[in-house]
């Protein structure tokens, strides 16, 4: 019975999205049916590292999932999908507990901004789950781990269809060939971690709150 609703549900729902392209109701209905009975008879498995742009796993959009579990739902870019919070909301969100930040400084804090815009330091990647994105970005047939580089030299190069494809998730789209990432790891009040990936290699930085030009990646767990 509840996949029956829920064909029934996602047929009214394609019905809607077609009519509102300029379809009838009638066709509209025939159309969606058509998708749902197509789409009935083939099944896309979630496999490690593979890539679900726009597609959904477990009632979650998932750019890509990783080795873990963990699923990246959502890609921020900086002053554009979040904010810099200031000090005093920084200090408020260190005294409610939720966010799991633990120390303030600058006015304008970045790394800060972009743990409220994901939710928390846990809704963050952590460096070790950075090393498992560089992997899947670099072909890597490793483990890149926490705070280990690999350059160029090692023979691995960044992927750029997949990366251009993680990177159409955000704002900034398949103009980026280089890019840094925010990583759930605060270090102290005027320092975070963070991974930067480049056509040539990735490296592990201890990165400035203040930097506006590191992307907050976010994650469903």
């Amino acid at each position: 019975m509840n996949r029956e609703r829920d064909n029934v549900l996602r047929v009214v729902k394609q019905n809607s999205e077609l009519v509102s392209r300029g379809f009838t109701v009638a066709e509209g209905l025939i159309v969606a049916a058509v998708i749902g009975v197509v789409a009935a008879l083939f099944t896309v498995p979630a496999f490690v590292h593979e890539e679900q742009v726009n597609k959904k796993i477990e009632g979650v959009n998932c750019i890509v999932k990783l080795a873990d579990g963990a699923c990246i739902n959502k890609i921020l870019s900086p002053d554009k999908d979040y904010a810099p919070i200031n000090k005093t909301e920084c200090e408020q969100a260190v005294l409610d507990g939720k966010l799991g930040i633990k120390s303030c400084k600058y006015d304008k804090d970045y790394w800060a901004g972009a743990v409220k815009a994901c939710g928390g330091i846990d809704k963050m990647l952590t460096m070790q789950q950075l090393g498992e994105l560089a992997a899947y970005l670099y072909n890597y047939s490793g483990t890149i781990k926490a705070r280990k580089d690999v350059a160029d030299d090692a023979g691995y190069k960044l992927d750029l269809e997949k990366a251009e494809k993680f990177l159409a998730a955000s704002p900034y789209g398949e103009r980026l060939k280089e890019f840094y990432v925010w990583s759930a790891q605060e270090d102290d009040d005027m320092y975070g971690y963070a991974r930067y990936f480049m056509a040539d290699g990735t490296y592990w930085f201890e990165n400035a709150r203040e930097l506006n030009t590191r992307l907050a990646v976010c994650i469903d767990n």
